[in-house]
């Protein structure tokens, strides 16, 4: 009986703290991040440019930590799977894109800067309120 009522208590505290596991949501943050990525971008296709890959390399993983951030929030609207997709995959191809700058493979740099600008065009369309 008394185990029972641990189970019990236990799994009803899991429930009411589960959605306290994801911050708020931020707009002031949010923001941050997105102007912050927006610079990012036009900073790294410049640096592509010069063909300053260290320093492309650098902005990009400045990048990729700004949209991780963003998946310790929940989003104002919408479905957090959706949020947390979105912000993953632009994560995963920035790192992709600073393995293709360590492989000398331009195509593939800019193929994943391509990823990077359609996975934010969709994070907008899908969450810009």
């Amino acid at each position: 009986m008394k185990r029972g009522l641990l189970i019990l208590t236990a799994v009803a505290l899991l429930a009411l703290a589960a959605p306290q596991v994801f911050a708020d949501y931020s707009r002031s943050d949010a923001v941050t991040v997105m102007r912050a990525s927006r610079q990012y971008m036009q900073e790294i296709s410049a640096a592509i440019g010069k063909q300053d890959f260290h320093e492309a390399a650098g902005l990009l993983m400045e990048l990729a930590q700004g949209h991780q951030s963003l998946t310790q929030m929940s989003p104002p609207g919408g479905s957090k799977a959706e949020w947390d997709r979105i912000n993953s995959e632009m994560v995963a191809a920035a790192y992709r894109a600073i393995g293709a700058i360590g492989q000398g493979d331009t195509a593939k740099l800019q193929a994943e800067m391509g990823r990077i600008s359609a996975m934010n065009r969709e994070g907008h369309s899908t969450f810009r309120n």
